[in-house]
């Protein structure tokens, strides 16, 4: 979440139940936001619990991919819509998603109506199905990916009171959910043959669940753990020979709180830390890292030639100043977790940000003519020192360096446990409480000798997967097939 909070107070394994205010007391946002939290992982927990990784209810279960037009026809009877023309054309659209809900791991996805496939993914993701089907690939795993996303101002104009005249409140989260398929391969795949012709019966279509189920929430929950960490430390004072080891007289420095953020920019490999390559410094995966949570954003209305033209941004004090990192992205950006475009500014005016176009990396995409709904400029205060050179805007990754923020905040990434490397994921992201009063940084330790901090996996962005079912085409005319995998539950008054 990229809201402009004074720290996450959440954990999890504290086990607290509520949060008591106190009359007379101080408000912070960090209580309110716990309490929420709390609550969120009561309900979502008990959900899970009760339901497995996924299921929806017994007559309104959504999600259910209909590849077949009379079975369209039929679920539009279902549904009341008489009118052929209000349904999607089948045969142009290929897959339509039906309205309902699923529960995955806890979280509702629902979808109000009829939606053709490609208005929730990508607009070729029909297409990149198709070519993923092939003799080597006869069938494939499609799933439903859901997830919690940020909503300001920005992506929902109603979040602000117009009566205040424009001032920022409060922000939003939600539930986004996606569509995806993987094919089978040695983490996913069927112990006995699966043929989808002809229609296979309930029977055939629980074997094939239970065999499935186990290897897919493996794969699933492998694809958080399996990242890699990161340690967040204070710059050492005096000399020590463990890299791990934080001297007592190493201290915040910083004349204010703050709330850093690191997040990984370009997804990849961590850099090796000798090939320097052309086609290795491109490929290996970058960060980028805020002071105020990556709260400082504005919409990006308009441009001229290389001045943005922007609307709700703060002063240069809290907002943008020359010689910072902006990132221009839009709402694909967000959705598909892809890195937008980090460019240098030069120049800054009210509502006019002028960037220098040769800052920004080869191939990358400018002009707001490029960008899709919801174009933001999003502030990172990352930049180049005498110890740390730029990539792309951003900083390039490497396992068990001390990385430099300011004011002897530093962070060290570190590979997963086991023999797989990791791989950073664009989005990921860890956030940092560095406070002025104990001249200190909020990070848990090792141990109570308070000799080491702990290596952490991401705040997020957590995803959460529940298997749909699977598609092959048929041998006749190559349209879809679907099998209906989902787990269907009746709710206790019918039961």
């Amino acid at each position: 979440m990229k809201n402009d909070s004074t720290r996450d107070t959440f954990h999890r394994t504290k086990h607290l139940s509520r949060v008591l205010m106190q009359q007379g007391r101080v408000q912070l946002d960090a209580d309110w936001n716990e309490q929420v939290s709390i609550l969120h992982h009561y309900l979502r927990t008990l959900a899970s619990d009760l339901l497995g990784s996924g299921a929806g209810p017994k007559g309104t279960c959504g999600f259910e991919l209909i590849v077949d037009q009379d079975r369209l026809n039929a679920l539009a009877k279902d549904l009341g819509i008489i009118d052929p023309k209000k349904l999607p054309d089948l045969a142009k659209e290929l897959i339509i998603i039906s309205p309902g809900r699923y529960y995955v791991n806890g979280l509702l996805a629902e979808n109000e109506r009829l939606l053709s496939f490609g208005e929730n993914n990508q607009p070729d993701a029909v297409k990149n199905i198709k070519d993923t089907l092939n003799p080597d690939h006869p069938l494939l795993l499609m799933y439903l990916d859901v997830w919690e996303r940020h909503i300001t101002f920005i992506e929902d104009d109603e979040i602000r009171e117009k009566a205040l005249g424009g001032l920022d409140t409060a922000t939003r989260a939600k539930i986004e959910w996606a569509i995806r398929a993987r094919p089978f391969d040695s983490e996913i795949k069927p112990t006995s043959q699966i043929k989808l012709e002809p229609p296979p019966k309930q029977p055939a279509l629980d074997a094939w669940r239970k065999d499935l189920q186990p290897q897919f929430e493996a794969w699933s929950q492998k694809q958080w753990t399996n990242r890699p960490r990161l340690r967040a430390g204070i710059k050492q004072q005096s000399e020590s020979d463990d890299p791990c080891v934080c001297s007592p007289e190493s201290v915040y420095g910083g004349l204010e709180n703050q709330l850093y953020r690191v997040e990984i920019h370009r997804p990849g490999p961590a850099w090796n830390g000798t090939d320097k390559s052309d086609a290795v410094m491109s490929s290996v995966a970058t960060f980028k890292w805020s002071r105020d949570n990556g709260s400082v954003v504005a919409a990006w209305v308009a441009d001229e030639d290389d001045t943005l033209k922007v609307s709700g941004a703060r002063d240069q004090a809290r907002g943008f100043d020359r010689g910072q990192w902006v990132e221009l992205s839009d709402e694909q950006h967000d959705l598909e977790a892809t890195p937008g475009t980090l460019v240098q500014l030069k120049e800054v005016e009210a509502g006019s940000l002028t960037f220098d176009p040769t800052t920004a990396s080869g191939g990358s995409v400018l002009g707001h003519q490029n960008f899709g709904r919801n174009a933001k400029v999003r502030r990172w205060d990352q930049k180049a020192t005498e110890e740390t050179s730029l990539n792309g805007g951003a900083i390039t990754t490497e396992y068990d360096k001390w990385f430099d923020l300011e004011d002897g905040v530093q962070v060290q990434f570190k590979a997963p446990d086991g023999k797989d490397p990791g791989q950073f994921r664009s989005g990921d992201y860890w956030l940092i409480a560095a406070r002025v009063a104990t001249h200190d940084i909020e990070w848990p330790w090792e141990t109570e000798a308070k000799e080491a901090r702990q290596a952490l996996l991401p705040n997020g962005i957590q995803h959460y997967s529940a298997m749909l079912g699977l598609v092959a085409e048929k041998a006749a005319d190559s349209t879809l097939i679907f099998a209906d995998l989902r787990s269907k539950f009746v709710p206790l008054p019918s039961a």
